[in-house]
C-alpha cells in the first residue's frame, strides 16, 4: 500500500475506478479514463496532442499515438480505439489549441501532471480511498486484465513494458487467488 508517497499504489478495480471517475470533473475525469482504457501511465496522456487522437474534423481517429518524448521508455505507442475509448474521446470537449487537455492558466501548454494528480488524491480523499495514486489505474488495469486470464505477453504489449519481469511488479495478487492456485496442485 502506497503511504506517504512510500510502496505501491492500490490498485483500481472495475467498481473503485467507476467510483473515481464519477467524483472527478473534466477534463480530470477524462485524464483518469484515457490512462485506465490505454493502461498508460497519466503523464503521457496529460501531455495528450489533439492531432494524437483526432484528426481535423474532430473525428477520432482508429488510434491514440502516445509520442516516445513524454513515455517513460521512449518509445511510441499506438493503442487502437476500441468502443469505450471511442466514447470516451467522444465526450472530450475540443478547443482550437494543440493539446487534448490544455492548462487552465496557460492553454499554450498541458495540463501539468502535478494538477491532475492534485485533483485525483483530492478525489481519494473525499471517497476515503487510501493507498491510491495516479498510477492505481494503470495498475488496475493491468491487474484487471491478469485476472481474467488475459496472457502476459499481451499484457505486456498493452501495457507498454519491456520486460515480463517489470510487468509482474504491476499485477496485485489476492489471498484468496493465492488460496485456490495451491487447491490447484
Amino acid at each position: 500500500m502506497k503511504i506517504n508517497r512510500n510502496g505501491q499504489a492500490e490498485p483500481l478495480t472495475p467498481e473503485t475506478f467507476a467510483k473515481v471517475y464519477n467524483a472527478l470533473n473534466p477534463p480530470h475525469k477524462f485524464i483518469l479514463g484515457l490512462t485506465w482504457h490505454c493502461v498508460e501511465r497519466a503523464g503521457a496522456i496529460c501531455q495528450l496532442r489533439r492531432a494524437d487522437c483526432f484528426d481535423s474534423r474532430g473525428k477520432p481517429l482508429a488510434a491514440i499515438v502516445i509520442s516516445r518524448a513524454t513515455r517513460k521508455d521512449r518509445v511510441t505507442r499506438e493503442i487502437p480505439v476500441t468502443p469505450s475509448i471511442f466514447r470516451l474521446l467522444s465526450q472530450i470537449p475540443l478547443d482550437d489549441g494543440p493539446w487534448l487537455f490544455p492548462s487552465y492558466l496557460n492553454p499554450n501548454r498541458p495540463v501539468p501532471t502535478d494538477t491532475y494528480k492534485l485533483a485525483l488524491s483530492q478525489a481519494f480523499k473525499k471517497l476515503r480511498m487510501v493507498g491510491y495514486s495516479s498510477h492505481s489505474a494503470r495498475r488496475g488495469a493491468i491487474t484487471t486484465l491478469a485476472r481474467a486470464g488475459v496472457n502476459a505477453r499481451v499484457i505486456q504489449q498493452v501495457s507498454g513494458h519491456r520486460s515480463l519481469e517489470n510487468l509482474q511488479r504491476y499485477i496485485d495478487t489476492s489471498k484468496p487467488e493465492i488460496e485456490r492456485a495451491i487447491a490447484l496442485l
